[in-house]
C-alpha cells in the first residue's frame, strides 16, 4: 500500500514537471462535409531533433498531444481513402495549447497535401494570460546580471517595487511561482523569485525563453496564487556545431 502511494507520488510529480514546460497540440480532423473522420493517424515530429510523437483521433475526429517541447513542429495526417496531409512551420512555445483543425481532401494515401503556417496566435484553450519572450530577444536587452528574474522588468503585468523586486498584477512577490525546466525553482512560502539565497539563479544564455503568467493560471500552476515565471533551458539538436577560440600569446 505505501509502495503504491508512493509511486502515485512520483508518477503525479513527473506529470506536474511535463506539463509546466512543454506544450500541447489539439484540434479536430474532418472531412470535406465535416463529418468527423475517426481513428485518422497522426504525426508531430520535432524538425530539429526529429522526435516523434504519434496518436490517432477519437470517435469525434478530435486528437490531443500533450508534453510537446518547445520548439518547431510538423504535423502530418494520414486516414483511408484521403490525401496525407502535412503542415510544417507550427512553432510552439512552453504552456500553450493551440488548436489546428485540419479538413482532410478525397484522394489516395499516395497523393499529399503540404501546408506551411504558424500555428494560431489566438489561444481557444485556456483562459491563460501572460507574456512570451525568446532568447534571440531578451539577450538583445540590457538585462542586469543576465539573471533570469531581471527580464521581468520587459514583460507587461509587473510592477517594479524597487531594487530586485518585482509584483505581478500587484500581488505579494513571494506569492509568485518559478519553476525551471517544469522543476520549483525557489523555497516554498517565504522565497520570492527574485531572492539570491532562496532560488536558483541561471544564467539568461542559457535559457531558450521566458514565460510570465499573470491572470487565468491553469491548475497544475496551483501553487503560484500571484502568477508564475516561467524559464525553459536551450536543448540539443541533431546539428553539431564547433565553437573555435582565438588564444593570444604563447
Amino acid at each position: 500500500m505505501i509502495r503504491a502511494i508512493l509511486w502515485a507520488i512520483l508518477a503525479a510529480g513527473m506529470a506536474f514537471s511535463q506539463a509546466t514546460r512543454t506544450a500541447t497540440l489539439v484540434g479536430t480532423v474532418t472531412d470535406s462535409t465535416g463529418a468527423a473522420i475517426a481513428g485518422a493517424k497522426l504525426t508531430v515530429i520535432n524538425t530539429k531533433t526529429e522526435f516523434k510523437f504519434e496518436g490517432t483521433t477519437n470517435a469525434e475526429g478530435s486528437y490531443y498531444v500533450p508534453y510537446l517541447p518547445s520548439g518547431d513542429y510538423e504535423l502530418t495526417i494520414e486516414a483511408s481513402g484521403f490525401k496525407v496531409y502535412k503542415r510544417s512551420g507550427i512553432q510552439l512555445r512552453v504552456g500553450e495549447s493551440p488548436r489546428i483543425n485540419v479538413q482532410m481532401e478525397l484522394g489516395a494515401v499516395t497523393e499529399s497535401i503540404s501546408v506551411t503556417a504558424t500555428a494560431p496566435l489566438l489561444e481557444t484553450e485556456t483562459s491563460l494570460s501572460g507574456a512570451i519572450m525568446e532568447n534571440r530577444t531578451f539577450m538583445r536587452m540590457p538585462v542586469l546580471q543576465m539573471r533570469t528574474y531581471n527580464i521581468m522588468s520587459y514583460l507587461p503585468g509587473v510592477n517594479n517595487t524597487g531594487f530586485n523586486a518585482f509584483s505581478v498584477i500587484g500581488q505579494r512577490s513571494r506569492s509568485m511561482g518559478y519553476t525551471i525546466d517544469g522543476v520549483t525553482a525557489k523555497e516554498p512560502v517565504r522565497a520570492t523569485s527574485v531572492s539570491h539565497n532562496e532560488t536558483v539563479q541561471t544564467s539568461t544564455d542559457a535559457l531558450q525563453e521566458v514565460k510570465l503568467m499573470t491572470t487565468g493560471v491553469p491548475a497544475e500552476f496551483g501553487r503560484a496564487g500571484a502568477g508564475g515565471l516561467i524559464a525553459v533551458f536551450k536543448s540539443g539538436t541533431n546539428e553539431v556545431r564547433f565553437v573555435s577560440q582565438k588564444c593570444n600569446g604563447g
